[in-house]
């Protein structure tokens, strides 16, 4: 059976507040929680001891230096004297959020827009050095021709593996 740790933190349910500051009186409370625990259930269990059945409340833990950090089974006991923010939020409760702006385009258009701009960019440098059509029309004909040659060499293994015929495991009767 795993070992059970004492976790305090000092409450700040700042979804009860609209302009998101802290309430004058301060909650410190203590919950148990057993060392194979996960997340999920540290989760679960915070919000049933302080009574949060609405699940649109976010909770958030913050150490003594006020950075945030995750609920889970490696979140180290602590003592009264200093123990964890937790804030309760709603969602988006200093922000509002903005309707999405970026309209993207299909996947297609992108693709084909990209593909015109990368063929552009190549006339473009072609043009601007002579030598460039030429030295890629040359590596173009080089790759063909090796890939010709390899075709012939296939082509001439398949058709020698036509001509094979299976006449049996044995060419003479065995003697036993």
């Amino acid at each position: 059976m795993s070992e059970t740790k004492e976790i305090w933190f000092e409450i700040h349910r700042l979804y009860q507040t609209d302009a998101g500051n802290s309430p004058k009186e301060l909650d410190v409370k203590n919950i148990e929680v057993n060392g194979d625990d996960i997340g999920e259930d540290i989760r679960k269990k915070i919000r049933s001891d302080l009574g949060l059945d609405d699940q649109g409340l976010i909770v958030k833990v913050r150490n003594e230096r006020g950075s945030l950090i995750p609920i889970n089974k490696r979140l180290e006991a602590n003592s009264q004297e200093h123990p964890y923010k937790l804030e309760i939020v709603r969602r988006h409760q200093n922000i509002s959020p903005l309707s999405r702006s970026v309209k993207l385009e299909s996947y297609n258009e992108t693709m084909k827009l990209k593909l015109v701009d990368i063929i552009t960019r190549i006339e473009k440098l072609e043009s601007s050095c002579p030598q460039l059509q030429s030295k890629r029309d040359e590596k173009v004909h080089a790759e063909l021709e090796d890939i010709d040659r390899k075709l012939n060499f296939l082509n001439k293994r398949i058709a020698e593996a036509d001509d094979a015929n299976w006449t049996g495991m044995f060419r003479k009767n065995p003697l036993w």
